[in-house]
C-alpha cells in the first residue's frame, strides 16, 4: 500500500519563502499539477521536448542538466511500461520520479536550487513533489475541507458529499539543523516524508465535535475569540453556510434548541474528574471517539479494541480507546473555522449550539 506523503515543515516553510508555492499556485501551473494530479497523466509536450534536449547533447559530457533530462526519460519509461492505474499508484509514480513535478513547475530553473534555499536538485524536486502530492486539495475544485500546519502537525476537517465528517492528523514534523562543512554551514532539512494519518469520523452530525471544541474553549480560556463570539461574523468572511448538497441539510432539525441545550449540558471527559453527567462523545456508526481535556490539550480518543486507553462508567464497560487527534490552544481558531464552515445535518444547529454556549 502506498503510504502517505506530506511536504515536511521545513521545507514546506522555504517553498513559500522561496516564491515557489506562488509558482506552483498560480493559475496556469495550477492546472498543469492539477491535471496530473487527478487525471493522472505526464504531458506529452514535456516528454517530447526531453528526448529533443537528450538527441542534440548525446555526444556532449554530462552535467547536471543531461542527468535532470535523463531522469526525466526514466520517468517516461516508468509511466509507459508500468501499471500505474490507481490514484495510490500513480502518485507512487510521481514520489519514485520527483524530478518530473519539479520541472513541471520550475523548467531548467530546477537547476539553481541553491537559489531557492535548497542544497541538492534532488531535494528541491523532492519538496516541490511533496507539496504537489501531499497538498492536493488545492488542485481540486470539489474539496470541502480545510486545512492548517501547527505544532509539528498537519491537521484536516473535510466534509464529503454526503455531509460525514472526518478530522485527520499527520506528523509534520522534520530535522531542521546546521551542519558543518569545508564550505561553511549547510542547512539540512528534510524534504519529503512519509507518514501515516490519524484520525476519525462522525456519521452527519457534526454537533458533538463543535460542543467539543466550544467546552475547550472554556477550558483554556478562550470563549472570546472571534469564530466564537464573533461566529456569523466568522461564517461571512469565510464564505461557509449550514447547508449543503445533502440531504440532512434541507430537511431541518426537531427541536435544535432543545438538542443544543443537551448537547451543552454534557461533560467533556478530564484526566481525574468524575463523570457526573452523560459524557460528550462523537458518534460514527458503530464506533465512539471520546474527547478528552488533558494538561491544555483537547485529545480524541477513538474506540479501538487494541487501545491502551481504558474510560470509567456503564456506557465505556468493555471499551477501549487509542487516541487519534491531539489539538493545542493555537489550533482552535482554525478547527472553529473548518467545522463552522463546513458544518453539516441541519440549518438550524449552528445558530441553537452557539447561541445556548454563548449565552452562558
Amino acid at each position: 500500500m502506498f503510504d502517505k506523503v506530506i511536504c515536511p515543515d521545513s521545507a514546506y516553510e522555504q517553498l513559500k519563502k522561496s516564491g515557489i508555492v506562488d509558482i506552483i499556485l498560480e493559475k496556469k501551473t495550477k492546472q498543469l499539477i492539477g491535471d496530473v494530479l487527478l487525471n493522472r497523466y505526464l504531458d506529452d509536450n514535456i516528454i517530447d521536448n526531453v528526448y529533443d534536449v537528450l538527441k542534440v547533447n548525446r555526444f556532449n559530457s554530462k552535467n547536471e542538466k543531461i542527468l535532470m533530462y535523463e531522469d526525466l526519460a526514466i520517468c517516461n519509461l516508468d509511466y509507459t511500461t508500468g501499471e500505474f492505474t490507481g490514484f495510490g499508484d500513480f502518485d507512487s509514480l510521481l514520489v519514485k520520479h520527483p524530478v518530473y513535478l519539479g520541472h513541471l513547475v520550475l523548467g531548467e530553473r530546477l537547476l539553481k536550487y541553491k537559489e531557492f534555499g535548497f542544497n541538492t536538485g534532488k531535494c528541491l524536486e523532492n519538496a516541490v513533489t511533496s507539496f504537489c502530492v501531499g497538498e492536493k486539495h488545492e488542485f481540486s475544485s470539489c474539496a470541502d475541507e480545510w486545512v492548517w500546519r501547527n505544532n509539528g502537525f498537519k491537521n484536516k476537517i473535510y466534509r464529503n458529499l454526503h455531509g460525514d465528517l472526518s478530522v485527520s492528523q499527520m506528523d509534520s514534523s522534520d530535522r531542521n539543523y546546521k551542519e558543518r562543512t569545508l564550505f561553511g554551514d549547510v542547512r539540512v532539512f528534510d524534504c519529503m516524508k512519509r507518514v501515516n494519518s490519524f484520525g476519525f469520523g462522525a456519521y452527519q452530525d457534526w454537533s458533538e465535535f463543535l460542543g467539543s471544541l466550544l467546552k475547550y474553549s472554556e477550558k483554556v480560556g478562550m470563549s472570546d475569540i472571534q469564530e466564537i463570539s464573533n461566529w456569523k461574523g466568522t461564517l461571512e468572511n469565510i464564505g461557509g453556510g449550514t447547508s449543503g448538497f445533502y440531504t440532512e441539510a434541507f430537511g431541518g432539525c426537531c427541536n435544535a434548541d432543545f438538542n443544543a441545550h443537551m448537547l451543552m449540558d454534557s461533560q467533556l471527559m478530564c484526566d481525574g474528574k468524575k463523570l457526573e453527567k452523560s459524557p460528550l462523545i462523537i458518534l460514527n456508526q458503530n464506533t465512539s471517539t471520546v474527547p478528552f481535556f488533558k494538561d491544555g490539550k483537547l485529545m480524541y480518543m477513538k474506540q479501538d479494541k487494541d487501545g491502551d486507553i481504558e474510560f470509567d462508567g456503564k456506557y465505556f464497560e468493555g471499551k477501549r480507546f487509542s487516541k487519534v487527534v491531539e489539538y493545542n490552544p493555537d489550533d482552535l481558531s482554525h478547527a472553529m473555522k473548518g467545522t463552522l464552515k463546513y458544518f453539516a445535518r441541519s440549518r438550524e444547529m449552528i445558530p441553537a449550539i452557539m447561541n445556548e454556549f454563548n449565552k452562558k
